[in-house]
């Protein structure tokens, strides 16, 4: 069962830091004795340097939506029930920074 979203939280801000994401997705496949695709590492050692949570904040010259979308796109065979459960929540608050203004820093 999925765990209520926060209602102080904008839709394309996460409950966690991007770097607790990352932490999990990495726990997950470690759990579940599979090899961290080497496309996605350089996607996973960013977003562990994240502290931010909302997908519109920069990292470079890209957005943090970049780099999630990235990871997402080289983790396609991780498919644990975390997975599907991440995978959800990152998919729609990455549809909410798409469709919102990007944050200027």
């Amino acid at each position: 069962m999925d765990t209520p979203r926060p209602q102080h939280l904008a839709a394309h801000e996460l409950d966690r830091p991007v770097a607790d994401i990352a932490g999990l997705i990495i726990d997950d496949l470690t759990w579940h004795e599979r090899p961290i695709p080497a496309a996605a590492e350089p996607y996973l050692h960013t977003m562990l340097g994240l502290s931010t949570s909302d997908l519109r904040d920069r990292y470079g010259h890209a957005r943090v939506a970049d780099v999630v979308r990235g990871a997402l796109d080289a983790l396609d065979g991780w498919t644990s029930p975390t997975a599907v459960h991440v995978r959800h929540e990152l998919r729609a608050a990455l549809l909410a920074a798409d469709e919102t203004t990007p944050h200027r820093t």
